[in-house]
């Protein structure tokens, strides 16, 4: 027979209060279970069953399934780590309700955080990630004006090396030229003029338009 484990048992030491307060709402919710399943009640469901027997049932029954409603909960906080994240909700809440106590303005910076009426979580959010990145701004700045000086020196060696290119091509470009009339003006036999023709057309060709 199952033995049920009082209300205390699950309870880890130094549990968080967020934490043991959501299992003692358990608890209280488990009595219900008390008080619907009693004997009564069994003997109405199961009236053919000799009574003895039936009591047995019963309280086999309740001890049960209070067990694999504590147990299911003891996997869900294991499971995703609800202690941890109850622990850090209560210091953000701590810690929000600590700069209220300190009169800030009421649309102050530090009270974008701090629960009001019309306060939603995803604002919230929101607001401890903008303070988070405020801290930072400063460091990226820094970053990104260092990235805009090396992304100019880059830009600076890309036009000279394009320059030093369009450099090289109009030499090119010219001695092709003076090559093209000592052409016109040395005669030739008609293979080898023929030959250096098409020499001289293929390397214009190759530099593209100057």
């Amino acid at each position: 027979m199952a033995m049920e484990r009082g209300p205390d048992a699950a309870h880890a030491p130094g549990e968080c209060a967020r934490l043991e307060r959501m299992r003692t709402a358990l608890d209280k919710f488990l009595t219900l279970i008390d008080d619907k399943a009693n004997a009564k009640n069994f003997a109405v469901a199961l009236p053919n069953v000799d009574e003895v027997a039936l009591e047995k049932t019963r309280l086999q029954f309740v001890q049960d399934l209070k067990s694999a409603i504590r147990n299911d909960l003891n996997e869900l906080v294991e499971k995703h780590d609800l202690g941890s994240r109850l622990s850090e909700l209560q210091e953000l809440v701590d810690e929000a309700d600590e700069r209220e106590r300190n009169a800030y303005a009421p649309q102050s910076a530090e009270l974008k955080d701090v629960w009001r009426p019309d306060l939603d979580i995803s604002t919230a959010i929101r607001a401890r990630i903008a303070a988070d990145q405020q801290a930072r701004m400063p460091a990226l700045e820094h970053e990104f004006a260092e990235l805009q000086a090396a992304n100019a020196e880059s830009a600076e060696r890309i036009a000279a090396i394009e320059q030093e290119a369009d450099d090289v091509q109009a030499n090119v470009a010219d001695a092709l030229a003076m090559l093209d009339k000592l052409r016109g003006a040395v005669s030739l036999p008609s293979e080898d003029a023929k030959a250096l023709h098409a020499m001289l057309d293929a390397l214009l060709t190759d530099m593209g338009p100057v």
